[in-house]
């Protein structure tokens, strides 16, 4: 008996409007995932937890607080669940995400045309 089974295709989302204050980011975010096609495979109902080949749809709005080391940067997200269908975390769950970003390559910046002595 074959139990496996596959995911459909789903749609992920990250927003941000973000504000930056010298070496400091911060502003609104949010997120959406959207399965867009059925699950395929054995699919077998759960008692009393998400709709296994359900077609899940999550959401989420917070906030972004960032901080810029220069080769280094950090972002940590607070977000809170608003829509959650067929998901193990309904609506009204907290999340807290971190960013941790450096560059693998920073070519040399360009010199700017006019300098002030």
């Amino acid at each position: 008996m074959n139990n496996s089974i596959t995911s459909g295709n789903a749609f992920y989302a990250d927003l941000q409007w973000l504000f930056k204050f010298g070496k400091w980011t911060i502003g609104p975010v949010g997120y959406t995932e959207i399965q867009t096609t059925a699950d395929t495979g054995n699919c077998v109902p759960v008692p009393g937890g998400p709709t296994q080949c359900g077609r899940y749809r999550t959401a989420a709005a917070g906030g972004l607080v960032g901080y810029d080391w220069g080769p280094v940067n950090m972002q940590v997200w607070v977000t809170d669940s608003f829509v959650g269908q067929d998901t193990p975390q309904g609506p009204g769950g907290i999340n807290v995400w971190t960013r941790l970003g450096f560059a693998l390559w920073n070519p040399e910046q360009p010199h700017p045309l006019v300098t002030k002595n």
